[in-house]
This record gives C-alpha cells, structure tokens and sequence, in this order.
C-alpha cells in the first residue's frame, strides 16, 4: 500500500517480493495517486508477476499522468478511477475509456493536483 511516491515504491516492492518469496506466498498491492514507475517492459513484467493489484486514481489528479506515456513511461494494470463522490470506474492498462485517467485527465492543464489528496473512499491523504 502506498501514496503517490510511496505508491511507486509500493509496486516496486511488489516485484521484488514476487521475484524473492516463495511462489505460494500470494502478492496483494494497493496504491493510490500513483504516478508511471516503468516502461512497458516493466509493466509486462509487473503484471507477469503480480495479478491481484489495484492502482486507485482519484477524478483530476495529475499524478497518475507524470511521467509521460511520450517519455515512454507506461502504467501496470489494475486502476480504478474514482471519477465522482459516487461512480468509479474500473480500467484496463493505460485505457482509453473515456472515464478512465489517461483521457479524463489528458495533460496536467487540464487536471487538479488537489484531487491527489483525495478522498479515497472518503479519506484525504497528504
């Protein structure tokens, strides 16, 4: 579990449990405002390795967006983007769900860096 730098730590450390503990110990991440950690490349290994994660993506946050998908950073799967107080939608990967982040929130101009502070499921973090 982690927030923002500490989500990308969160999945790092999840790759490293995967690669490191015994294979019928099971791997569960969580992590929330969490900005691009790899390329695609790690997000395959990623997703190889750990299949029961959610990156949880809070309405306007600018976060999730950085660094960019043209810098040839790329997301793992698993989000779940809280798009209002009462609807959340789950996305594939990078989705082009017009719901998900990548298109709700297509450069930081657009986004709201006070969403990164949530809520998540009525908690503010930061």
């Amino acid at each position: 579990v982690g927030h923002s730098l500490g989500g990308a730590l969160a999945e790092i450390e999840c790759v490293f449990m995967a690669l490191n503990l015994p294979s019928h110990i099971a791997i569960k991440g969580v992590t929330f405002g969490t900005p691009r950690v790899g390329n695609p490349a790690w997000a395959t290994l990623f997703d190889s390795l750990v299949s029961d994660f959610k990156r949880v993506n809070n309405q306007k946050d600018i976060v999730p967006i950085v660094p960019g998908s043209e810098l040839g950073y790329s997301h793992v799967h698993g989000e779940v983007h809280i798009v209002s107080d009462d609807q959340v939608v789950l996305c594939d990967d990078d989705s082009t769900d017009d719901q998900c982040t990548v298109q709700s929130v297509p450069d930081i101009f657009e986004g709201n860096v006070l969403d990164h502070l949530g809520p998540y499921q009525g908690i503010y973090i930061g």
